[in-house]
């Protein structure tokens, strides 16, 4: 399309997509907020005095931590929800008519799987930490009444302190090690966007047994490089590689993006 880029353009697709999907994504966030509070009441366990403990020190900082992996996990693997305008042919045609251009459509699938994901993750944390409150009124604790949300914000700030703050590493060290894990779940999210692209469904599934097989084979026999005595020199070159795997990896899916048809394989979305 002519006319470069739009943000007017940019504005019609995310209010079309909004259209299509904002009631299977609140639902999405519903459930998993139920979900996560089935689990972090269940899985913290029942004695003979009740859920007295629930809101215990130990107790929060526990679920602050599994909330943490959570919300790093659904931002990762979320991005595999870009492909949801392409599943259907009726909705992979409306993608196709829209007036807008390639990057504009693009674009918005990108803050459709970051920004837009990111605040539904946020919706599914405040359910669970609803239901939480409720359910610590309601069963009662030695502890008080404490919230999801804080222990999630807490187990973040500690997540992020440790890196320069633990005993024997410097500030250097601890800044690449923060920037690493930070590289590696960029990369391991735009590889589930490319997923998404490339295959018609079950994309999520292929990457994350790409990304298992990786890990077993590759990332576990390098391991013993990150506390080699030139670790600050080894983990900014894997920080630089890493960059350059998210860049090529956004324009493998950019350039995909263009090449959707109506009429595709029955497996690869092009």
């Amino acid at each position: 399309m002519a006319g470069g880029f739009s943000s007017k353009r940019l504005a019609l697709v995310l209010r079309r997509d909004a259209e299509y999907h904002w009631q299977a994504w609140l639902k999405y966030a519903a459930m998993a907020g139920m979900a996560w509070f089935t689990f972090l009441v269940a899985a913290y366990g029942h004695n003979s005095h009740g859920f007295v403990n629930m809101t215990s020190d130990s107790a929060m900082r526990w679920k602050g931590y599994f909330l943490r992996v959570f919300l790093a996990t659904a931002m990762v693997i979320g991005a595999s929800l870009g492909g949801l305008n392409t599943w259907r042919t009726d909705r992979r045609t409306a993608l196709l008519m829209l007036p807008a251009s390639v990057a504009e459509k693009f674009v918005a699938r990108i803050l459709e799987v970051t920004v837009v994901l990111f605040v539904y993750v946020l919706v599914a944390v405040a359910v669970a930490d609803l239901l939480h409150l409720c359910f610590s009124l309601a069963a009662g604790t030695t502890h008080g009444v404490r919230s999801l949300t804080v222990a999630l914000a807490g187990s973040v700030a500690r997540w992020w302190q440790d890196f320069f703050q633990h005993t024997g590493s410097s500030s250097a060290v601890g800044a690449i090690a923060a920037l690493h894990t930070i590289a590696v779940l960029a990369w391991c999210q735009s590889l589930y966007l490319l997923g998404s692209v490339l295959f018609v469904r079950g994309g999520w599934l292929v990457v994350s047994a790409v990304l298992l097989l990786g890990w077993i084979f590759v990332a576990v026999p390098l391991r013993p490089l990150l506390y080699d005595s030139n670790r600050i020199a080894i983990g900014s070159a894997m920080i630089v590689v890493y960059i350059a795997l998210v860049v090529v990896n956004y324009a493998l899916a950019y350039r995909l993006s263009g090449r959707q048809q109506v009429a595709r394989s029955k497996w690869i979305n092009i």
